[in-house]
């Protein structure tokens, strides 16, 4: 029997999937029984999306407050060996959803280069009015 994977982020998928992306889920299909969780729509089992949200400019925003909740139902759904969160913030809904579902998952944080850029490197500079709580929650998620 192969570990289970949950794998979480914000990434947006499209289908088919590129030829790297393909090449990267056969790998871990070779080694891992995985979910795949982030936004898009798809038939694909593995992918446990949420649809974009109407209003594109809070697309983020209902991703993230429902995060935790979707996070533990798949946790009890899949019922994975780990769950690998794509940064510091995700990691830390990761970690409520797995006290939300009250299982003892193993929570691994992936994080590349400065944990504190996702509100300061990307989007309009609006988003700098994020940089305390997404801090705080990041600090949660070490």
């Amino acid at each position: 029997m192969k570990p289970k994977l949950l794998i979480v982020g914000r990434t947006r998928f499209t289908f088919p999937l590129g030829e790297t992306l393909e090449r990267r889920f056969d790998a871990l299909s070779a080694e891992l029984e995985w979910r795949q969780m982030g936004t898009g729509r798809s038939s694909d089992p593995r992918f446990a999306l949420a649809p974009p949200f109407p209003l594109r400019r809070l697309d983020g925003l209902a991703f993230y407050l429902a995060l935790p909740f979707r996070v533990a139902r798949e946790l009890r759904r899949f019922r994975p060996d780990a769950v690998l969160a794509q940064g510091l913030q995700e990691t830390a809904l990761v970690l409520l959803a797995r006290a939300l579902a009250r299982l003892p998952t193993k929570v691994i944080a992936d994080v590349h280069g400065d944990w504190r850029a996702p509100t300061r490197l990307y989007g309009s500079r609006a988003r700098r009015l994020l940089d305390p709580p997404a801090d705080a929650l990041a600090r949660i998620g070490l």
